[in-house]
C-alpha cells in the first residue's frame, strides 16, 4: 500500500476546450440572429468577434451541440408584378365584405393544403 503523503498519478482528461461558456453563448446569438446564415459567415464573425481560430467542423460540432442542425434553405419565389395584380384583382371586389355573411365561409390556408374532416356515413347497399 501506497504511504498517505503521497498522490497518485492519475490520466489527464486531453486537450482543453479553446471555447468557453462565453464564447459558446456569443454563437448562438450570432446563430439566432438570422437562422439562414450560411456556416461560413458564421465562422468569419465568431473568429472576428473572439479572436479564436477554429476548424470549421470544430465550429459545426459547437453549433450542433447548442442545438443548431444544418440543412438546405428552401427556396420560395418571392410574389413578381404579376401576382400582386393578380391578388389585388381578387380583393377589390371584396373589400366591402362583412365577417358574418361573406368571410366566414372562406378557409385561409396559407398557401399549405388544408384538410376538412369530413364524417364517414356508410352506404345502406354495402351494409347487409
Amino acid at each position: 500500500s501506497y504511504p498517505s503523503n503521497r498522490k497518485i498519478a492519475t490520466r489527464g482528461k486531453g486537450r482543453p476546450e479553446k471555447v468557453n461558456e462565453r464564447h459558446l453563448r456569443r454563437l448562438g446569438r450570432l446563430i439566432s440572429g438570422n437562422r439562414r446564415t450560411p456556416l461560413k459567415t458564421i465562422y468569419a464573425q465568431f473568429r472576428q468577434e473572439t479572436g479564436l481560430s477554429l476548424c470549421k467542423r470544430t465550429l459545426d460540432r459547437y453549433c450542433r451541440k447548442l442545438g443548431f442542425t444544418r440543412a438546405p434553405c428552401s427556396k420560395k419565389q418571392f410574389l413578381n408584378e404579376k401576382h400582386r395584380i393578380a391578388r389585388l384583382r381578387w380583393c377589390k371586389p371584396r373589400r366591402h365584405w362583412s365577417v358574418e355573411n361573406q368571410w366566414s365561409r372562406i378557409i385561409f390556408s396559407d398557401e399549405s393544403p388544408a384538410q376538412v374532416s369530413v364524417s364517414f356515413v356508410p352506404c345502406p347497399h354495402y351494409c347487409s
